[in-house]
């Protein structure tokens, strides 16, 4: 039995969708405690410094895909192509899928990561950062749920509930992209240009050279060149 013939079965069969959705809400609930362990409680081993770097970067990539599949999905949908609809939404969800293990993996090895800017960038960041992060808690069941009332052939409720699913996944996955791409900014800037983040924090006239008064540069110059002769 393929994976065709799997989803077919479970259209002709009649299964009550209240169980089936009171388990989704379990599963999910458990599976966010889990990651708001993994973010705020688990501290990872130093021993992965420094190693397996590019899974921040495979999340982005992973996050990138989804949100392609879904638009690619929505088009289909709109032009009344069922297969090809259904082919691209689960090719979301695979994505979705993989991009949960390596953020779980990303995490369990690495910890959190600082954003390391300031002043209204770092504001702007964490307030799409919290977005991100809530819409997110929201998505899982709902994603999970949309896909059961499809796959049991409930159509009026698929589409019913797929109305405020779809905007929030793409929200997420297209903002899991912007939050990558912001943290990398900072981190490059921050580690060429350390000054550039904390300059407007420093005292007024912190970095400026004090202005000499009239004369004081002439008599300066000539002390220099007195102490450079007695030094030969």
């Amino acid at each position: 039995m393929d994976f065709c013939d799997l989803i077919v079965g479970m259209e002709q069969t009649g299964i009550n969708p209240r169980p089936v959705v009171g388990a989704i809400i379990v599963v999910s609930g458990l599976a966010v405690s889990f990651l708001l362990w993994l973010l705020y409680v688990h501290h990872a081993s130093s021993d992965f410094a420094g190693r397996w770097m590019f899974l921040p970067a495979l999340n982005a990539l992973l996050n990138g895909l989804c949100a392609i599949a879904l638009c690619v999905g929505l088009y289909f949908i709109k032009h009344r192509n069922r297969e090809a609809h259904r082919t691209s939404m689960l090719l979301a969800f695979a994505f979705s899928s993989v991009f949960l293990v390596s953020y779980i993996v990303n995490h369990a090895l690495h910890g959190d990561t600082i954003f390391p800017g300031h002043g209204p960038v770092r504001t702007l960041y964490l307030s799409i950062l919290a977005s991100h992060v809530i819409l997110s808690i929201v998505a899982l069941p709902m994603v999970l749920t949309t896909f059961f009332f499809s796959l049991t052939g409930r159509f009026a409720m698929h589409r019913r509930i797929a109305r405020f699913t779809f905007p929030i996944w793409l929200y997420v996955s297209i903002t899991g992209v912007v939050v990558f791409v912001r943290r990398k900014d900072a981190s490059i800037d921050d580690h060429h240009f350390p000054w550039n983040s904390r300059r407007k924090w420093l005292p007024r006239g912190f970095l400026q050279v004090p202005k000499l008064r009239a004369g004081t540069h002439a008599r300066w110059a000539e002390s220099s060149e007195t102490v450079c002769c007695a030094d030969q």
